[in-house]
């Protein structure tokens, strides 16, 4: 996570996935625009959803403070 994006990281290749090294993938599962997290054609649901949403505009907010 940061101020731009959220990535996760996995061990299954799929096209949207860019090779991070030692068998690990990243995606770029959220965006950030207009004062929120958005979220991609490809974002797991669960991703989506107000709670988590929150959980990642918080923890977005305490990453700037330590930047």
């Amino acid at each position: 996570l940061d101020a731009a994006k959220l990535v996760l990281v996995t061990t299954k290749n799929f096209s949207h996935r860019i090779y991070l090294g030692n068998g690990i993938y990243g995606e770029v599962t959220l965006i950030y625009s207009g004062k929120n997290y958005r979220s991609l054609p490809y974002t797991f649901p669960d991703y989506k959803t107000d709670e988590y949403l929150e959980v990642f505009n918080k923890a977005r907010g305490r990453y700037k403070e330590q930047t």
